[in-house]
């Protein structure tokens, strides 16, 4: 038979893991509308600044499918670290591109 214990700490695993589980299911709308929000804010970034780029991968678009890898997705939901597809920006020849970098990261 099993200690006390034992008993006790078993099912205070199995009330963590609940708990982590309830986090992650609570976490998911978030990360699926950040990850759109981000990648759709980069694409409209570069497509102002003239590069025709994200419109021509359909990148300029809030389905959160166009932007969300999925390796990186479990990552993010798992261990709150994770990326998504890169949305490319095409910096040659534009006026201001130093600029245009930066507010791309940064959307």
């Amino acid at each position: 038979m099993l200690d006390r214990s034992v008993i006790n700490f078993l099912i205070g695993v199995f009330d963590s893991f609940i708990e982590y589980f309830i986090d992650i299911l609570l976490r998911f709308p978030g990360v699926i509308a950040a990850v759109a929000v981000h990648g759709f804010a980069q694409a409209l970034v570069a497509t102002i600044f003239g590069d025709k780029s994200p419109r021509e991968a359909k990148k300029l678009s809030l389905n959160p499918l166009t932007h969300t890898e999925p390796i990186g997705f479990l990552s993010l939901l798992l261990f709150r670290f994770g990326w998504a597809y890169p949305v490319s920006v095409n910096m040659r020849d534009k006026k201001y591109p130093k600029l245009m970098r930066f507010l791309a990261v940064f959307a």
